[in-house]
C-alpha cells in the first residue's frame, strides 16, 4: 500500500489492512529503522522529460577494495547515474544512466574509461525503449 501511495495515513492503510493505525505506524518505523524501507521519493518517468534510459554492463581487469571504492565514489558523484549494482557473472558492475542523446551518453562512457583507464576492460551496452514494468513492491515480496 505504501509504494503505491507513500502519502497515505497510517489510518487509512490500517484499514486496508485490518490493523490498528499504532501497529501501522509502528511497522513503518521499525522498517525504516532497519533499512527495509529506505526512504520515501518520487517515482518519475525520464523519457517525459527527454531522457533516454540506457544500461551499461561493465568489465574490470580487477576489483579490488581500492577499485570498489573509487566506483562506489564514482557513481554517487555522477548525475547522470540512476542506480549502480554491483553484479555476478560476465560483468562487475551494471550502471542504469540516462542521457538526453547518443553522444550524451558516449560522453558519459567515455567519462568511465577515463575515471578507470588503469582497470577498465570493456562494456556492453542496453538501450530502453519502453518500460514495461516498474514495481517498487514486487508481490514475491509478500511471501516473506
Amino acid at each position: 500500500i505504501l509504494a503505491k501511495d507513500a502519502r497515505l495515513s497510517a489510518t487509512d492503510i490500517a484499514k486496508h489492512v485490518g490493523l490498528s493505525a499504532d501497529a501501522v505506524a509502528r511497522r513503518i518505523r521499525v522498517a525504516l529503522s532497519v533499512g527495509i524501507i529506505r526512504k520515501f521519493t518520487i517515482q518519475i518517468d525520464p523519457a517525459k522529460l527527454g531522457y533516454q534510459p540506457y544500461t551499461c554492463g561493465l568489465r574490470f581487469k580487477s576489483m579490488e577494495k581500492k577499485h570498489q571504492d573509487r566506483v562506489k565514489e564514482f557513481v554517487r558523484t555522477k548525475s547522470y547515474v540512476v542506480r549502480a549494482m554491483r553484479s555476478l557473472g560476465k560483468y562487475d558492475l551494471l550502471l542504469d544512466v540516462l542521457s538526453t542523446s547518443t553522444d550524451g551518453y558516449y560522453e558519459i562512457l567515455t567519462d568511465i574509461k577515463n575515471a578507470f583507464a588503469d582497470v577498465f576492460r570493456n562494456y556492453e551496452t542496453w538501450v530502453g525503449y519502453k518500460e514495461v514494468c516498474n514495481n517498487p513492491y514486487p508481490p514475491a515480496l509478500d511471501s516473506r
